[in-house]
């Protein structure tokens, strides 16, 4: 994942910034090799959300998790002076996890949610490839 996310943002001249929460570092790990990173950022350990249990205010939840990695991820790629920022935040939902993924570049702002089995550390990996993933797609996309 990191070469070819680095490749990506080469190819476009970009760096990158990354915050994640609720995943224990586990986007820095599958990151390390990423030159164009510039700066990563980590908040909560590893499962820190409560369980959703399908009721209105899960959906609250739900619905604030994606607001928020919008707003990391503008924020990340601003104050940290890069091209692009990657937010991912992870929300329980009953044993799994549901992991909101945000993208801000300089062409626009856009986030996506994925679900990945498990929790845990195995859920938290799983959540960040579900987001080096979106990432990769992204900037092909803008390619």
């Amino acid at each position: 994942w990191a070469e070819a996310i680095d490749g990506a943002l080469a190819g476009h001249g970009w760096t990158l910034a990354t915050a994640e929460r609720g995943t224990a570092g586990a986007l820095v790990g599958l990151l390390r090799g990423v030159v164009a990173r510039r700066h990563a950022e980590v908040a909560g350990g590893q499962d820190d959300p409560g369980a959703g249990d399908g009721s209105p205010s899960d959906a609250a939840d739900r619905s604030a998790a994606r607001d928020r990695v919008l707003e990391d991820a503008a924020r990340v790629r601003a104050s940290s002076g890069v091209d692009v920022g990657c937010a991912l935040e992870v929300v329980a939902r009953g044993s799994d996890l549901r992991a909101f993924v945000g993208i801000a570049t300089p062409a626009s702002t856009t986030a996506e949610v994925r679900t990945v089995f498990q929790r845990g550390g195995m859920g938290a990996d799983r959540a960040a490839i579900a987001a080096a993933a979106v990432l990769l797609g992204k900037l092909r996309e803008l390619a």
